[in-house]
């Protein structure tokens, strides 16, 4: 069974992904994949004074991602459980993963309840647009 582990770096897809790696521990034909979506800004701003390179933000924004997806890589690795890490560079992270999804026959998805969005209430934007279109089952980790 194929696992996906959407990670953002916050606390509740850490623990999405802690909750995974026992799920990999008690169940050996369970292969975990680690997901994070970077970004993609397609857009410059000019002015008098400031010209914004978008191909310099998204090397950044996908050098802080890669990070933040090795920290949960890291999990896997202490606990000596196989893992597979997937940085996909840009788009709507909802969408993305869901398409990720469907093109690697993912059977799970193991989200965090919320990401790194301070506003986000109970349940993060990204989180309930996995949860509302998804074609396999989600299981959320609060």
């Amino acid at each position: 069974m194929k696992v996906l582990v959407a990670v953002d770096g916050s606390k509740p897809s850490l623990k999405a992904a802690e909750f995974a790696l026992n799920l990999a521990k008690e169940h050996q034909s369970v292969e975990v994949i680690l997901l994070t979506v970077g970004c993609a800004y397609d857009w410059t701003y000019v002015s008098d004074d400031v010209f914004v390179d978008p191909e310099k933000i998204n090397e950044a924004c996908d050098l802080a991602f890669s990070k933040k997806l090795n920290e949960a890589k890291k999990i896997f690795d202490d606990a000596g459980v196989n893992v597979k890490a997937v940085l996909l560079s840009g788009g709507d992270p909802a969408k993305e993963i869901l398409k990720y999804v469907e093109e690697n026959n993912i059977d799970r998805i193991v989200v965090g309840n919320k990401g790194l969005n301070p506003l986000s209430g109970l349940l993060g934007s990204v989180a309930y647009s996995i949860l509302k279109n998804a074609k396999v089952p989600v299981i959320l980790v609060k």
